[in-house]
């Protein structure tokens, strides 16, 4: 087992002994250490928590992380998003008022997250509709291009190269990704 996995295991058991468990629903594992397909030093670890409601601040998760972060991952701590924690409410899942249910996010986590903790919710988001999945197709290469455009990497140090080819690679397959998604759905509803 790799340190990301020792890090979660233990967060995951830091995490149900707090006074915030008893809003949330689940916790998922997502993005490419759900898939199997991260590099330790280099990927972020994401996690989605669907929550009871709204009012509640989750501050004791948050501390808590920070201090594992530094505690099982030390290298990682300088990184302000190593670890992204993104919450949803149950209700907005079921009123599919949710980003969840948003384009290739949806099959994405449909395919690949883990259930860390809690009900398994997957069966409650609803695939989202054809016009959803154009305009996130739409959007996303238009951003991605402007992106890249505005990054002058002549000053960047080698190890900021490396992280920045890794990350390169990563984008490129949510491109291809979203734009193979695209075309299918495209070709399948309006050959």
């Amino acid at each position: 087992m790799d340190s990301y996995m020792t890090f979660i295991e233990e967060w995951v058991r830091t995490v149900k002994n707090l006074e915030s468990i008893k809003e949330v629903v689940s916790i998922y594992l997502s993005g490419s250490v759900a898939q199997g397909d991260y590099k330790v030093g280099f990927s972020d670890i994401d996690i989605y928590i669907v929550t009871k409601g709204q009012n509640h601040s989750f501050d004791d998760i948050k501390n808590e992380t920070e201090t594992l972060i530094n505690r099982y991952l030390p290298e990682m701590a300088w990184c302000p998003n190593f670890m992204t924690i993104a919450y949803e409410t149950h209700e907005n899942i079921l009123n599919s008022q949710t980003w969840l249910g948003m384009g290739s996010e949806y099959f994405s986590f449909i395919e690949s997250a883990k259930l860390l903790y809690g009900e398994d919710i997957k069966h409650e988001l609803k695939e989202p509709e054809y016009s959803a999945i154009q305009k996130v197709a739409k959007d996303f290469l238009p951003r991605l291009i402007e992106a890249i455009k505005q990054t002058d990497i002549s000053e960047i140090s080698q190890t900021s190269k490396d992280e920045l080819k890794f990350i390169y690679r990563s984008i490129s397959w949510n491109v291809l990704f979203s734009t193979t998604l695209f075309l299918i759905v495209k070709w399948h509803f309006y050959p």
